[in-house]
């Protein structure tokens, strides 16, 4: 599986992404740095800096992903949230995203 782990530069994000990695799914973990650090980013995983309010950034990470799943791992804000939310729900509805 094909799954993005926002925040995976922080410590429950990272574990996450090393567990996942673990079970041999495939790991993109999204983290502007801010309060992360790239040390803790598991090998294996593929690491996009960014920030989670930059929708342009956020809509890239999808179009080049094509995940399977996403696992948030950090606190957000409810502009934040919505951000996510939009963008992951255009990811699984449009039609792109069904081929």
């Amino acid at each position: 599986m094909r799954v993005l782990v926002t925040g995976g530069a922080g410590y429950i994000g990272s574990t996450v992404a090393q567990e996942l990695l673990a079970a041999d799914h495939n790991v993109t973990i999204y983290d502007s740095l801010v309060h992360g650090h790239g040390a803790a980013v598991p090998e294996g995983a593929r690491f996009v800096q960014g920030d989670i309010l930059d929708s342009g950034a956020l809509d890239l990470a999808f179009e080049e992903g094509h995940f399977d799943a996403v696992m948030h791992s950090l606190p957000l804000s409810r502009r934040a949230n919505r951000c996510v939310s939009r963008v992951a729900f255009s990811a699984t509805t449009s039609p792109a995203a069904r081929t």
